[in-house]
């Protein structure tokens, strides 16, 4: 499938190239929330390549430039309004001629507030963008905080208004897409946790967004081959072991163990000319190399990576041999190839440290012990495929050896509770003692109750275990033998064996809504012909889209289930969630469960951000005397905090260019 990020770039760049000024040139405004989602997937600085001289911030003073058209590329939100009427009532004009395009559709409120300044509207879109591709097939709807605001009691009075902004989001994707899907919802029956009806409400608000969405828009779904999708609605309380079990896949592993920022940002130490240094790189999608090995076994990717490293080096062997140049042809070619080959030694160097690192990290903290216990209790069964006994005998000299981390122990003991579906009261103290868990560690055990494990066993209930035995394990992977819940989920839609009981869709039951076991992606009777009489090739048909959103944080171990199963099912499989997950980011939030909102810094609660635009101007002072020197000039891109430049900027004027600088926003 094409990837989003991608799409997302080309459907940006394809609505600033349908704006053509007569004079080629125009200028590009962006408010701090839209110019973030569009660094997601394009720095800035590329669209000087499409005869823009100037990219600006909206909620930032600026100079008028009524020379070029403007194209405003905005969030509908209030102050973002507040700051376009204000350039549309400017006078003189700011510039030329305007036009709006914004990232998702505006209310009917906002609409009327621009309505008194049409003569100065060139062109008004809406545009389906409010989502942020985070991988070719992964979206998120950018809340971080979801878990508090779901989750927390507390926070209760904020549940409805969030989860129409996460539905919002997930409207948005969809009408990118052009998907207008079946939906499906996870309703656990037995649970009594506060949230157990949040995936019911989130499929019900989403359902009628969509709807909505199709009643204004006549061209929504577009007409296609492609079979209708299906949206799964889960949250994180339908698989609790995923955010605590080590997953010992590269992506998953990285992101658990090393300290790795917002899923791409990592630093690390090398031996350089000046001695040990640190340096930070980027995990990029658009790099092969990583996204050949990053849902590999790390035992599997290091294969791959010394492997691909060597073939690498050989291919390369002009800057890895001895040998002199001999010529200036020589040394230009060397020259031409030589930022290509140092790219790619530093991105082997990046892969190849990460995973070095991974496997320290492993051994050091006992993991392969830990492990066995985690894959026991998730998997409900032993490698041999039996129920594991004596689990607490094995369990206590791994919660008292002080060579495994606070953390682990503590994720260790989550997911006995979880097994165990509870514990005593009295028992699980005195398990929390003998491990030394306190302060926010123990908060968060504590508060597993809210995401539907019951806070204590009163009774002797059974515990979960695993339906079936799995497979023959290679020895090789016997930890990693838990698969997420989402997985298991998927497949059985498309076994046509999923309970409509636990995932009961928001409408009656669609004729094509569940296939026979084992079926072909998109099979009916109509196109079973032999292969003599089909038209074309199955590698032409559009595949089906299978969408899947978690809500209150998605897991690296869901992300890699979802790729796996656009390769098993033939279909395309995307993941979505409120936000991407570590297993410490889910003990942090779980430990801040029950604190008081007050404490938790929601971005709901927080002042307004200042807007440097609206903010009243000191008035200038008065000049008493025509003899002084000219004033010292503070070019208004000091002022704005964009950059100049004038490389890009057409002779005809003088009007420098101006780079958005990192911290903006």
């Amino acid at each position: 499938m094409r990837s989003l990020l991608d799409s997302y770039k080309q459907a940006i760049l394809g609505e600033l190239r349908a704006v053509q000024p007569q004079n080629k040139w125009k200028v590009l405004i962006l408010d701090r929330q839209s110019s973030n989602l569009i660094q997601n997937v394009m720095p800035l600085s590329e669209f000087y390549d499409e005869n823009v001289t100037d990219v600006q911030i909206i909620e930032n003073i600026r100079d008028a430039n009524a020379s070029f058209e403007a194209v405003y590329m905005l969030m509908p939100k209030e102050q973002v309004i507040q700051c376009l009427v204000h350039d549309l009532k400017s006078s003189p004009r700011l510039y030329a001629s305007s036009h709006l395009i914004f990232m998702s559709p505006l209310s009917d409120a906002l609409l009327s507030k621009l309505r008194p300044f049409s003569d100065r509207i060139g062109s008004l879109k809406e545009q389906a963008l409010d989502f942020v591709p985070a991988e070719s097939q992964v979206f998120l709807t950018h809340n971080r905080q979801s878990p508090f605001v779901l989750y927390n009691p507390s926070c209760a009075g904020l549940v409805e208004a969030h989860i129409k902004d996460i539905a919002d989001k997930i409207v948005c994707m969809c009408a990118f897409l052009g998907e207008y899907p079946m939906i499906r919802y996870y309703k656990p029956h037995t649970a009594q946790h506060t949230a157990r009806s949040l995936c019911a409400k989130l499929a019900n608000v989403l359902q009628a967004g969509l709807d909505d969405y199709s009643r204004s828009n006549e061209s929504f779904p577009p007409q296609t081959d492609r079979p209708r999708s299906i949206l799964f609605i889960c949250d994180r309380t339908m698989d609790l072991y995923a955010p605590l079990v080590h997953e010992f896949t590269f992506q998953s592993m990285a992101n658990d163990l090393l300290p790795i920022r917002d899923g791409v940002f990592y630093e690390y130490e090398i031996v350089g000319p000046k001695g040990r240094e640190k340096v930070q790189e980027v995990i990029s999608e658009d790099d092969a190399a990583w996204t050949s090995v990053r849902h590999m076994h790390m035992s599997l990717a290091i294969d791959k990576l010394v492997h691909d490293f060597n073939k690498f080096s050989k291919d390369n062997e002009s800057f890895t041999s001895e040998a002199k140049a001999t010529n200036l042809n020589t040394i230009r070619n060397m020259l031409a190839n030589m930022d290509s080959y140092a790219q790619g030694k530093d991105k082997y160097s990046l892969y190849i440290n990460m995973a070095q690192d991974c496997m320290n990290i492993f051994e050091k903290n006992q993991l392969p012990l830990i492990a066995q216990i985690e894959q026991n209790c998730a998997t409900g069964l032993t490698v041999h495929g039996k129920p594991p006994k004596d689990t607490l005998e094995t369990l206590v000299p791994l919660l008292d050896d002080e060579r495994i981390p606070m953390e682990d122990r503590t994720r260790l003991l989550m997911i006995y509770i979880n097994w165990k579906q509870g514990i005593f009261p009295d028992d699980r103290s005195k398990l929390c003692r003998h491990a030394k868990i306190r302060g926010h560690l123990q908060e968060a055990i504590a508060n597993l109750d809210l995401l539907g494990v019951p806070a204590s066993k009163t009774s002797r209930n059974k515990k979960k275990v695993a339906t079936t035995a799995p497979a023959n394990v290679d020895e090789a992977f016997e930890l990693s033998r838990y698969q997420p819940r989402l997985k298991d989920v998927i497949e059985q839609h498309f076994q046509g064996t999923l309970s409509l009981d636990d995932f009961p869709y928001t409408r009656d039951l669609p004729p094509e809504a569940t296939p026979g076991r084992n079926s072909a992606p998109g099979s009916s009777l109509r196109t079973n012909r032999p292969a003599w009489a089909k038209g074309r090739s199955n590698l032409d048909v559009p595949k089906q889209r299978v969408l899947c959103f978690v809500a209150g944080g998605a897991t690296y171990s869901e992300v890699r289930a979802c790729y796996e199963l656009s390769e098993t099912l033939g279909r395309d499989v995307l993941l979505g969630s409120t936000h991407l997950s570590t297993p410490n980011d889910f003990i942090s939030s779980l430990s801040h469960m029950r604190a008081d909102r007050r404490e938790l810094g929601l971005e709901v609660d927080r002042a307004p951000a200042k807007i440097p635009l609206l903010e009243p101007r000191p008035k200038p002072a008065a000049v008493t005397t025509n003899k002084m020197a000219p004033p010292s000039h503070t070019h208004p891109a000091q002022r704005s905090g964009v950059s100049q430049t004038s490389s890009h900027a057409p002779q005809a004027s003088n009007v420098a260019l101006k780079h958005l600088s990192h911290d903006v926003g």
